[in-house]
């Protein structure tokens, strides 16, 4: 009777856990052994998206902008696609010249620019997303992109030999590239 009652506490502790990473998004949309992108992290990115596309549209187009489910989607392939290039490139980065001299030379790139109150402002309004959040979403990535690229890595024959586990519905993993 014990180890019954001790089955059904289990279970029911991760039924519990289940409901929770449903609730917070904490569920993987696309994965490999060496690396996982949650729902979470990819909503953050398509919310940012849109927030800019519809400020951009506001400025430049001449009528009422009008952003549709189909649009919506191919912002989130668009994204989860760049979200995949990044987890490739760093984890290619990271096995030509270790984890350590990664952080240094990423590092060294985001030192080179200025922050400051303007910026945090601008990156609010356009993005909507806090200072940290924009450095660890786009400046992180884009430097370890250009570090990539001074290594002479060629990415379009890194990411054709990758196979990651794409669990978003609607979208499948094709000769490198994110297709829906």
């Amino acid at each position: 009777m014990k180890i019954i009652k001790i089955i059904i506490g289990s279970i029911g502790f991760l039924v519990l856990v289940f409901f929770v990473l449903l609730q917070f998004n904490f569920y993987p949309v696309a994965f490999t052994p060496k690396w996982l992108i949650t729902s979470r992290q990819l909503d953050k990115i398509v919310a940012s998206s849109l927030v800019y596309n519809q400020k951009t549209l506001s400025v430049y187009a001449t009528g009422t902008p009008v952003i549709d489910a189909d649009f919506r989607k191919e912002i989130k392939r668009a994204a989860l696609d760049k979200m995949i290039e990044d987890e490739i490139i760093g984890e290619t980065l990271i096995k030509k010249l270790g984890a350590g001299e990664l952080k240094i030379l990423v590092n060294e790139k985001l030192a080179a620019l200025s922050f400051n109150g303007e910026i945090a402002n601008a990156v609010q309004t356009l993005y909507n997303l806090s200072l940290n959040d924009f450095r660890d979403l786009v400046l992180t990535p884009e430097a370890k992109r250009e570090i990539l690229e001074e290594q002479g890595i060629n990415l379009e024959d890194i990411k054709k030999s990758c196979h990651p586990i794409i669990l978003a519905p609607g979208f499948y993993w094709q000769n490198g590239v994110l297709a829906r």
